[in-house]
């Protein structure tokens, strides 16, 4: 791929979220805004989990992980 083909790929791919990234960003507000209190409540739980005292640390950093799903992506 040339240089130049690259740099028309990276400015298409700029312009479409840009076009699409509010539009994406609204249609999460209307979601979150339907959500009932319980699940807003079940919501903030789930994000603050890994940060109650008794949470078992995590044994990796998921780099791992993430050079093994990179090495597959590669396939």
């Amino acid at each position: 791929m040339s240089e130049t083909t690259h740099d028309s790929d990276a400015a298409a791919f700029v312009a479409h979220w840009a076009r699409v990234g509010p539009l994406l960003a609204q249609v999460t507000r209307q979601e979150q805004r339907q959500l009932t209190e319980e699940q807003h409540l079940q919501a903030v739980a789930n994000v603050l989990e890994p940060a109650k005292p008794d949470a078992s640390p995590s044994k990796t950093s998921g780099l791992v992980e993430q050079q093994r799903l990179f090495l597959k992506g590669r396939k």
